[in-house]
């Protein structure tokens, strides 16, 4: 299979279809750890409040699955955001402004036609410093729109506009210029890169979470990207020996 097909099939569009924003959407992709499968996220794409109280609850989510032998069919699955007791089921950084979520799957992607990223044809999830620098471009795979007919993501060419070694206004996410929309909160962030063999791999260096500055109107194009190394500091709470898969 070619890298840039396997990459197409990393992401799931997310609904809520017992909710009141039933016709909202936004994206998450696989990710497989050591000894787990995690959807990605953002947050505010499970969960959200202020000052005011909820802004956002929905119970359950919906994800497509493509078919193992076509991947242009999909089907529907629901997943549960809280257990029995009400708790979430789903993994956040202790940094509490990271927007960044892990939902683990009880499914095998070998019985779907989907890809996870954390294997080595797609390559592992980097530090953003250690594969890139500004200026350089980068891939965001989301769901600006959802088509129906394949369920496949689009892809947007970005730009790295803020520094990688160090957090942008104290917070630990940098900056892309890149014309995005909502659908799309949630979307990996990539970087491709070839060896020395002629090798392609996509390195996934953070997850978009939305507008920089939305009290501007297109907020200039600058969008969120929140690094991956708050998730990697939970997740190593489950799985004591992430280290090398970050």
């Amino acid at each position: 299979m070619r890298i840039m097909e396997r990459l197409l099939r990393t992401t799931t569009p997310i609904r809520y279809p017992t909710y009141n924003r039933s016709e909202s959407h936004s994206t998450g992709f696989f990710f497989r750890t050591n000894r787990e499968l995690y959807l990605i996220t953002a947050r505010h794409c499970l969960f959200e409040s202020d000052r005011g109280g909820v802004r956002f609850r929905p119970e359950e989510i919906a994800i497509r699955l493509r078919d193992k032998k076509d991947h242009r069919e999909s089907r529907t699955m629901r997943i549960p955001l809280y257990d029995e007791s009400g708790d979430r089921n789903w993994i956040e950084p202790y940094h509490y402004d990271v927007d960044i979520a892990a939902l683990p799957l009880e499914i095998s992607l070998r019985e779907t036609g989907n890809t996870s990223f954390g294997t080595s044809r797609l390559s592992k999830a980097y530090e953003a410093k250690n594969v890139a620098v500004p200026g350089d471009s980068a891939i965001v795979a989301g769901y600006p729109v959802v088509n129906a007919g394949s369920y496949s993501p689009i892809l947007r060419n970005a730009l790295i506009s803020s520094a990688l070694d160090v957090d942008y206004d104290k917070q630990p996410y940098f900056l892309i210029d890149s014309q995005l929309h909502e659908g799309t909160s949630g979307s990996p962030v990539l970087v491709r890169k070839t060896d020395r063999n002629d090798n392609i791999a996509f390195h996934v260096i953070g997850v978009h979470s939305g507008q920089h500055d939305v009290s501007v109107p297109g907020g200039e194009n600058l969008n969120r990207v929140w690094f991956l190394k708050h998730l990697r500091i939970r997740l190593n709470d489950f799985e004591p020996d992430l280290t090398d898969l970050f």
